[in-house]
């Protein structure tokens, strides 16, 4: 619509100067070639002036009549295409406020146990939102092929309902001596979107 616009105005622009320029001839030509009747006294410059001033008074009037239209034309699309960013914002916001953002790391942590010092590993996922996170289920791999790590209890399971916002999901687990963390981590989940949400992740290994 603005290069619509644009291309009138233009238009218009050369419009107007061709009629001025045009006008301007035509009364140069016809006031060069007119000869009064025998009986008639010859027309004065006052009286050539006061004739093409009302033919200019038409051309302004036609020229501030398509200059207004064209204003008129262009508030309408600049308030048009205002809505319109304001729809799209509106949208984008509310597609944010759909999405859970998911994080899955890899820790090794020590634990104090009477005399002794444990280490422990644990994979976590949590939900930076803003929406929550329903259904999650956390699949672990090594090597490509689908591994089931050996998690300490019931409470340490790959899987919950729903993952509030900052929330995190705790998976503990024991590593056998000789074997590496698996590398490849692939959350699904449900939120706020038509569809069910599946990412895969490479956590990096850090100790706490």
């Amino acid at each position: 619509m603005t290069k619509l616009l644009d291309w009138i105005g233009r238009r218009l622009a050369l419009w107007i100067t061709a009629s001025a320029l045009l006008a301007l001839g035509s009364m140069w030509f016809i006031a060069a070639i007119y000869r009064a009747p025998a009986d008639e006294e010859q027309p004065k410059v006052t009286d050539w002036m006061q004739a093409w001033g009302g033919v200019f008074g038409v051309i302004a009037g036609l020229a501030a009549a398509l200059a207004a239209t064209a204003l008129l034309l262009h508030e309408r699309a600049a308030a048009q295409d205002a809505r319109q960013q304001l729809a799209d914002e509106m949208e984008r916001n509310s597609n944010k406020e759909r999405i859970a953002s998911i994080e899955v790391r890899s820790e090794q942590y020590r634990k104090i146990r009477g005399d002794r010092v444990d280490e422990e590993q644990r994979f976590v996922v949590k939900n930076h939102g803003p929406a929550e996170a329903h259904l999650i289920e956390v699949t672990f791999f090594s090597g490509g092929e689908p591994v089931e790590p050996l998690f300490r209890g019931v409470n340490h399971r790959p899987n919950t309902p729903l993952l509030h916002v900052g929330e995190e999901l705790h998976m503990n687990y024991m590593l056998p001596w000789g074997q590496t963390p698996p590398e490849q981590v692939v959350v699904t989940w449900r939120d706020g979107r038509s569809e069910g949400q599946s990412q895969e992740f490479y956590p990096s290994h850090r100790d706490l």
